[in-house]
């Protein structure tokens, strides 16, 4: 066998390599945008790891309206869970409470960090155990346009707060 020959056809399974690498790396690194059309970005997003039987998991992140209109969030869904919904936790009355957060809206440029004891994504009536490691697919139906799709990384996230 011609040593160049091995050469040249290394040459081009390296490159070949490298650019598959280099040009996967935009999808990755933004996974968790959705296609440019839509007026909402979510960054920063994870879902929490829960234990075997757990009902609920809960996810965060912030959210963002990148247009310059109002942007209303009509509908949450995912196959994790049987229900999805953006909930918020507060003092009342000395009493820490967590409510839904009916049509959640945001004004143009605005965001809504989801954290832990405050607005957070709930995931509820789980059709499965969210694991580290596992990706969660997670789909905003917006007022006046598309469904805005993204996938979250789950994470252990020991010693924090149940939401």
């Amino acid at each position: 066998m011609n040593p160049n020959t091995f050469t040249a056809r290394h040459s081009l399974r390296m490159l070949s390599l490298l650019l598959t690498l280099t040009l996967g790396l935009p999808a990755i690194s933004n996974a968790e945008s959705p296609s440019a059309s839509s007026p909402v970005e979510l960054t920063d997003a994870w879902v929490r790891a829960t234990p075997p039987g757990a009902g609920a998991a809960a996810g965060y992140g912030t959210l963002r309206n990148t247009s310059d209109r109002t942007v209303r969030i009509t509908a949450l869904s995912s196959p994790l869970s049987k229900k999805l919904e953006i909930h918020e936790m507060k003092m009342a009355g000395g009493q820490m409470q967590m409510r839904a957060v009916a049509d959640p809206t945001l004004a143009p440029g605005e965001t809504l960090t989801l954290q832990p004891g405050g607005f957070h994504l709930m995931f509820m009536g789980l059709n499965s155990t969210p694991q580290a490691g596992d990706q969660v697919e997670l789909t905003l139906e917006l007022d006046g346009g598309s469904p805005a799709q993204f996938t979250l990384p789950v994470r252990d996230a020991a010693g924090m707060s149940h939401h």
